[in-house]
């Protein structure tokens, strides 16, 4: 961590909040705190009314963060400085990749990062059950199924072509990858993964009281 920053953090009172907190907490926190970090459904026109004593920051992170590879997006708001904004996107940035974004997107972003774990993790053990299914081991195709998610993905974030460039350079003419990618479409795979997305953004808004 730079000094700079480490700098920054000594001067503040510097808390974070989990999802689930109640507002009588925040606003006792809010009393005593110079800067608050959320993370929570809660829209800056409701902390305004319950959080008069620091500046407010709004974060969603994702489990990923535990293993260096998190992703997390931020907005400020409630008197928050560029300062603050600065510092908070430099912490966050130590476990992952972070992004400040306009609040609006928010629950978009929550969808596809803070749930998209778990909708990679069913398809890490969708994968796995279909290799056991024809006769690998379990531990085995375990392994092999969450490598393989970890290397396309390394795939598209080094290389910067598009996902479907890279699926086209996998897929032989007439072969076995093509013919696993049509059944995958047959499935409804894609369809699938962009209604969980639209869903889970739908609830978060429906979660994040605005008054």
């Amino acid at each position: 961590m730079k000094a700079t920053l480490s700098q920054a953090i000594s001067t503040k009172l510097f808390v974070s909040i989990l999802a689930g907190t109640t507002l009588e907490v925040l606003k006792q926190v809010g009393s005593v705190a110079d800067l608050i970090t959320l993370q929570c459904k809660i829209q800056f026109g409701k902390l305004c009314e319950v959080i008069t004593g620091a500046r407010v920051i709004r974060v969603m992170a994702n489990t990923p963060m535990l293993v260096g590879a998190g992703v997390s997006v931020y907005a400020g708001g409630h008197n928050a400085t560029s300062e603050d904004l600065t510092m908070v996107g430099s912490l966050l940035s130590v476990v992952g990749i972070s992004e400040m974004v306009p609040e609006y997107l928010i629950n978009a972003a929550g969808a596809l990062a803070g749930c998209g774990p778990a909708f990679v993790y069913i398809i890490i053990e969708a994968l796995s059950d279909g290799a056991v299914k024809m006769g690998l081991p379990r531990a085995m195709a375990t392994q092999f199924s969450a490598q393989t998610v970890l290397g396309a993905a390394k795939m598209v974030l080094q290389t910067g072509k598009h996902p479907a460039q890279l699926k086209d350079e996998v897929c032989s003419a007439g072969g076995s990858t093509i013919t696993g990618v049509h059944a995958m479409e047959c499935g409804g795979v894609r369809n699938a993964l962009m209604n969980a997305v639209e869903a889970a953004a739908i609830r978060s808004a429906e979660l994040c009281p605005k008054k």
